[in-house]
């Protein structure tokens, strides 16, 4: 019996994580869509996070190549930051 009560309690936390997650980020889904309607599978792609910290952009790079099957993808070295660096992107742009 113990163990269906914690069934339950992870069960529910993970929905109410989910749920906070989906209001905090509604557009998420919307993003990838996006990405989908103007990829084409000759495009080379390259995606970054905000900060040089962040390896989200390797995870999100890996998951593009294993499940989409994009060949021409690069996670950028050094984020956002770096292209502000180089210049080729200002403070407040997205």
């Amino acid at each position: 019996m113990k163990s269906v009560q914690e069934a339950f309690t992870l069960i529910l936390i993970a929905l109410v994580c989910g749920g906070a997650a989906y209001f905090a980020h509604p557009q998420a889904p919307s993003l990838l869509l996006d990405f989908l309607d103007r990829w084409a599978p000759s495009a080379t792609v390259v995606v970054y996070c905000s900060s040089q910290a962040c390896m989200r952009s390797h995870e999100v790079a890996e998951r593009l190549r294993e499940e989409l099957g994009v060949e021409e993808i690069f996670a950028l070295e050094g984020g956002w930051e770096t292209l502000l660096e180089m210049g080729l992107a200002k403070e407040g742009e997205k």
